[in-house]
């Protein structure tokens, strides 16, 4: 095995039987991902912000693909990452989360913007092919084809799971 092939071999996961390349990226909204709203509404909400089933579907996304994790969600205003990484795990996620979409004000832009230039934005700074979006927002222009768009209705599904593990091989 020559010196690339090595270090390609070293830089891959396993997701059943597809390979899938470490250093991935999730870029994660809350609402709509990590809960839902029959949580929301049977009383789950605020004490237990996220839906455990979720939680455990993030989990074993993160867990077959390794990747990190970008907060893109409204969540992170006023927050520190090491807040955000606390509060993902108090709640049960097993992830490391790496930063946070910019805020219009970090940008010094006088409009607020839309979660897809936010990531475009990130991306600018972080660069990276292999990545996905989970959001129940379609507002993605440039990132279609790593979007995968979740429900407030469901939160995170298997489906959904499945769809960005593939995006990830994908890239």
């Amino acid at each position: 095995m020559d010196a690339e092939a090595a270090a390609d071999s070293a830089n891959d996961s396993w997701i059943g039987v597809q390979r899938v390349k470490t250093g991935s990226t999730v870029f994660l909204d809350f609402d709509g991902c990590l809960n839902h709203r029959k949580h929301v509404a049977t009383g789950g909400y605020p004490k237990m912000p996220f839906a455990p089933e979720c939680i455990e579907r993030l989990n074993r996304l993160i867990a077959s693909t390794d990747a990190k994790i970008v907060i893109s969600s409204t969540w992170r205003f006023g927050k520190t990452i090491e807040e955000l990484q606390e509060l993902l795990a108090s709640h049960g996620a097993v992830c490391h989360v790496v930063g946070v979409t910019p805020t219009h004000v970090e940008r010094t832009l006088v409009q607020a913007y839309t979660r897809g230039q936010g990531i475009t934005f990130y991306l600018t700074d972080h660069p990276t092919t292999t990545y996905v979006v989970l959001d129940d927002d379609d507002d993605m222009e440039g990132h279609e084809a790593h979007f995968v768009r979740t429900s407030m209705e469901t939160g995170l599904t298997d489906a959904n799971v499945e769809e960005a593990a593939a995006i990830l091989r994908r890239y």
